[in-house]
């Protein structure tokens, strides 16, 4: 059985281009290179790095996959974080009741405005205008919208709120 080739999906020698000082940005081996740190105000201090023109665009390749790979770990930390907090079954039932008792407040108030003769669009408005009233922390227009769609209020043959 053969081992499938683990090469990269384009053509570069890393070797090459991680070992050639054309591409080294270390200021030791590189005296065309200059960088510079002054103290600026509040704290704060000035960097300046000064680049042979050939050398930009590895320095601003360095750069953005620097970033991106802090942006990853960031959002893997944040996943991780996520997915090992412990899962309290008495919280879970409690955001179900409060979803619930929203998605019923939500009917009940379209389905009065439809009865005093509004338009669909009218009765979702005023809906999330009087949430809005209440200073109800899920009163938006999309949210409205959503919860009206999810109880099939857009469907003929309506299923009502009990």
């Amino acid at each position: 059985m053969t081992r499938p080739s683990l090469s990269a999906p384009f053509e570069v020698d890393l070797d090459r281009m991680l070992l050639d000082e054309r591409h080294s940005f270390n200021p030791l081996y590189r005296p065309d290179i200059d960088i510079q740190v002054v103290a600026a105000r509040d704290g704060y201090a000035q960097l300046s790095v000064v680049l042979p023109v050939e050398m930009a665009r590895y320095f601003a390749n360095l750069l953005q996959s620097t970033a991106g790979l802090f942006r990853s770990a960031g959002h893997k930390a944040k996943i991780k974080q996520a997915s090992s907090k412990p899962v309290d079954p008495v919280e879970l039932e409690q955001q179900a009741k409060y979803r619930q008792d929203f998605s019923n407040q939500v009917c009940i108030l379209f389905d009065g405005f439809i009865e005093e003769g509004l338009t669909r669009n009218e009765a979702i408005s005023r809906t999330n205008s009087t949430l809005k009233e209440q200073k109800h922390p899920w009163a938006s227009y999309d949210l409205v919208h959503q919860t009206l769609r999810e109880n099939l209020r857009f469907r003929k043959g309506r299923k009502t709120v009990k």
